[in-house]
């Protein structure tokens, strides 16, 4: 697995992920699917992941009446959203955590980025 770092335009450090065949671990649910790098510095691939989160649309705030400032928040808000539809789905859930864990959260509902950002 490769990774880079990059700065959002609200100055938020996000660390992806991708493997030696060139897909992409989303970061919203870390399902290993996606062609395009999902984030860029300068915004996002419109690609969207099986999981329903169009990067570049769902992680502006202006995507929804939900959606809230900044990248990662608008993916953790989305990963709650994964977390409470799959709660009264055990095997589901339990795929969403194993994913989640190769991108760095220790469970489905820790964001991957809570101890990447800087200030974010």
């Amino acid at each position: 697995m490769q990774s880079i770092t990059i700065k959002t335009p609200e100055k938020e450090n996000i660390t992806l992920y991708k493997e030696t065949d060139g897909l992409w671990y989303c970061p919203v649910c870390g399902s290993l699917e996606l062609k395009l790098q999902p984030r860029t510095e300068e915004g996002g691939s419109f690609e969207m992941c099986s999981c329903g989160f169009e990067f570049g649309f769902d992680d502006e705030p202006a995507a929804s009446a939900q959606a809230v400032r900044g990248v990662v928040s608008n993916w953790d808000r989305w990963r709650q959203m994964l977390i409470l539809k799959f709660r009264h789905q055990p095997e589901e859930l339990n795929q969403l955590r194993l994913q989640l864990a190769k991108i760095g959260c220790e469970s489905a509902s820790t964001s991957p980025y809570t101890h990447r950002t800087n200030g974010g």
